[in-house]
Order: structure tokens, then C-alpha cells, then sequence
């Protein structure tokens, strides 16, 4: 990452599961896109992007070189806020 200041990729395949539709070990189950920077310590955040098809949130986290949490804040930051469906939520099941 010499060259770099955030690298930006998807968080996870693609829209969130419903909570009851997970079992205990789901997160053992499917590849995790986060899991690199979560081994190596490389400092991540993950940033809603939006909602799929079925209204749950898909997300891109954003990734910095060590000690660059304050860099990646900022940028998390800048991108909600620049969002016009940020106080969309996921409608409530019945």
C-alpha cells in the first residue's frame, strides 16, 4: 500500500441475510471479504452503500494502512453523509 491511502472493495457477496434465516456458525460458512485486513490487522470499516432486493443493506468497506483509522473515519464519514439515502432503514417484519 505504499502508493495507496484506502483500498475500497465490497464487504461481503452481497445483501445481508435476514437475522432469523442465520444459523450459530453462518459467519464460518461463506467466504468473508473482510477477512484479510481482519488477519493482517489492516484497519477496515465497512459503509452501507445502499439496500438489495430484498431491502436489506449491501455494503463496501474501505481499508488503510496501519494506523490510518483516522483517515478511514474521515472518508467513511464523508461518503454517508454525501448520500441522499442515508436515513433509509430496512422496513420492520411483521
Amino acid at each position: 500500500m505504499a502508493n495507496l491511502d484506502i483500498i475500497v472493495s465490497a464487504s461481503q457477496p452481497g445483501e445481508a441475510p435476514r437475522i432469523d434465516a442465520l444459523t450459530k456458525w453462518a459467519n464460518m460458512e461463506k467466504p468473508s471479504f473482510t477477512m484479510p485486513f481482519n488477519v493482517t490487522g489492516f484497519p477496515a470499516i465497512s459503509v452501507c452503500t445502499g439496500f438489495g432486493i430484498g431491502g436489506l443493506p449491501v455494503a463496501m468497506q474501505m481499508a488503510g494502512k496501519p494506523f490510518a483509522e483516522p483517515l478511514l473515519f474521515r472518508a467513511a464519514h464523508a461518503y454517508e453523509i454525501a448520500m441522499p439515502w442515508r436515513g433509509t432503514r430496512p422496513a420492520m417484519a411483521e
